[in-house]
């Protein structure tokens, strides 16, 4: 049964996920949010509430996700092993898996980082504090034992499995049979570009299991939540855990780079979706103070020498180039043609691949300890 906006509150009344006093009047509103699923948003006035996710589409891949990402939030909330992890996910509050339905609690008050950076562009230090958060955030994430994942990834519901688009220049026909024509160019070129097949066949041998990871970084899974008031602080909290796996480490943090970076290299974009023009030196020096707000307070939680910095960081860009593919893919996914920006993604992506150590002094501004 799919749910609708006059379905879902009987539904969650029936299962006790909400009480007929708390529906009593006029305090709920309940927002149809959908995207690639069916969203609901249940919220009071207050700004609490309930975010409910249901899949659509009864394919494998995505009825698996929906458990792995409940799978994740019921150790978040049971085990006490994974205690740690409850800062960083919403709390669950039921899950269905006949219907393949999610609820958890809604971030009060909150907004996704890509709306809250538009905001506070011309705000001095705001997104440099985001970008710190971010990394203590995901230090505590990384730091959780692998141990954590290991009966549910025996049980398959956390596959321990590459990003798809390491297999792509040398597998993309396969992957995706009905590319779009826009989507064959890019991996036309990536074949042509010398060298970049072989630098992603080396990452998919370095490909390390030795961390939960996300899986899926970009800032429309961080939500920004803010009192109101001029003394408000902003919080960041992760959300969409759907890809969340026994994984790399640093294929997270390099999602998190790329995407401070990746407006000055595929231009900037409006709430409207209207190109903004290139990057100015402002915009570009925001970007990399970002990147470095960011590196120290994730390094912080670690324990490295100044060679073992240098080495992550180097190891942390070239993932990051591969981020910067999938960009390009993501752009030209849905179009005949490979536009511009795409290829600005990939020029950049192979530099990146070429003199990792320079993009880690001059694209992304890192420090070095030099």
């Amino acid at each position: 049964m799919y749910l609708t906006s006059s379905t879902l509150v009987p539904y969650l009344v029936d299962r006790s996920v909400l009480t007929p006093a708390e529906i009593v009047g006029d305090d709920f509103t309940i927002l149809d949010a959908g995207r690639r699923n069916r969203n609901f948003k249940i919220s009071r006035r207050d700004g609490s509430g309930i975010f409910v996710k249901q899949v659509p589409v009864m394919a494998v891949e995505t009825t698996q996700s929906l458990q792995r990402e409940a799978t994740l939030y019921a150790l978040a909330d049971k085990d006490v092993s994974a205690d740690r992890l409850k800062p960083l996910m919403p709390r669950l509050r039921h899950y269905d898996r006949s219907r393949h339905l999610l609820a958890v609690d809604l971030v009060p008050h909150s907004q996704s980082l890509t709306f809250y950076q538009m905001q506070v562009a011309a705000v001095p230090g705001a997104m440099e504090d985001i970008a710190a958060q971010i990394g203590t955030l995901l230090a505590l994430c990384h730091s959780q034992s692998p141990d954590l994942l290991a009966e549910t990834t025996k049980q398959g519901i956390f596959p321990a499995a590459l990003p798809w688009i390491l297999n792509f220049p040398e597998a993309g026909e396969k992957i995706i049979p009905t590319m779009s024509g826009g989507a064959r160019t890019i991996l036309a070129t990536l074949r042509q570009e010398p060298g970049l097949a072989a630098n992603f066949s080396r990452l998919r041998e370095e490909w390390a299991r030795t961390s939960l990871i996300h899986g899926d970084l970009k800032w429309e899974n961080f939500l920004v939540s803010q009192k109101d008031g001029p003394d408000g602080t902003a919080k960041v909290e992760l959300i969409d855990w759907e890809l969340a796996d026994l994984g790399d480490a640093a294929w997270d943090v390099a999602c998190v780079l790329a995407s401070f970076i990746q407006p000055i290299i595929v231009g900037r974009f409006s709430a409207q979706g209207q190109h903004m023009g290139p990057a100015t030196a402002d915009d570009i020096m925001r970007a990399q103070a970002c990147c470095r707000a960011f590196w120290r307070t994730y390094t912080a939680a670690f324990t490295l020498t100044p060679e073992q910095q240098m080495l992550a960081m180097e190891r942390c860009v070239r993932f990051a180039a591969v981020r910067f593919v999938l960009t390009a893919y993501e752009i030209a996914q849905s179009i005949a043609e490979m536009p511009p920006s795409a290829q600005l993604a990939i020029r950049t992506a192979a530099d990146i691949l070429n003199d990792p150590r320079s993009a880690v002094r001059q694209l992304f501004a890192l420090d070095t300890g030099a």
